[in-house]
């Protein structure tokens, strides 16, 4: 898969190819929560890829892959996750949170857009934590306000539900309380009036 590639011809022609096998991997693993061995079967695929991709020369390949191993290429397969039934185990979630702790800080708008295509609200608040680690991460690069900007709907939904649901969860934790704070503090600082509102309720009460 990896070895004696062309590149320019696989920039050209073949992306769309690796695209859609990632996106059958992406719904595969949301699709299976009754069938832990096949999660895992697709987790020991991605960590292999991920080794391989270290290896390539091309740049703007590597961020194709990079948002890939990260469950967040836009996929068509799952329109609105929340009409399906999905479960993580700890294990899930903690494969889920460490991919994204690598890789999420490549594409913040798509770090977003890939935790909901996950289904946040299972994921929360454990993610809480892959979240902070990638705009941390992001920040040392470039300036994200612009990213931040394009993806506040996505990023809304996530920090709202955190705050709906998992509130009292989330304080029981420090890691998790410093976590979900610095990201608000982060949306804030791009012009986020709903995290400001937010950041205010979750310390008043």
């Amino acid at each position: 898969m990896f070895d004696d590639i062309d590149y320019p011809i696989l920039l050209n022609e073949t992306e769309r190819l690796y695209s859609d096998v990632f996106k059958y991997m992406q719904c595969a693993y949301f699709d299976n929560s009754d069938h832990p061995e096949k999660r895992n079967d697709i987790e020991k695929k991605m960590l292999y890829i991920g080794q391989k991709v270290e290896n390539l020369p091309n740049e703007s390949l590597k961020r194709f892959f990079y948002k890939a191993l990260c469950f967040c290429l836009r996929s068509s397969y799952v329109q609105n996750p929340k009409q399906f039934k999905v479960k993580y185990s700890y294990q899930d979630k903690h494969f889920i949170n460490e991919q994204l702790k690598k890789y999420g800080k490549y594409d913040i708008e798509e770090m977003f857009n890939g935790i909901c295509n996950l289904n946040e609200e299972e994921l929360l608040p454990e993610i809480l934590d892959a979240i902070d680690v990638s705009l941390k991460e992001a920040k040392k690069e470039a300036s994200i306000s612009g990213q931040l900007k394009e993806t506040m709907p996505m990023a809304n939904v996530i920090i709202t539900a955190a705050f709906v649901k998992y509130s009292d969860e989330i304080k029981k934790d420090k890691n998790l309380t410093d976590a979900y704070e610095r990201i608000l503090k982060t949306l804030v600082d791009a012009g986020d009036e709903q995290a400001a509102w937010l950041l205010d309720e979750f310390r008043l009460h």
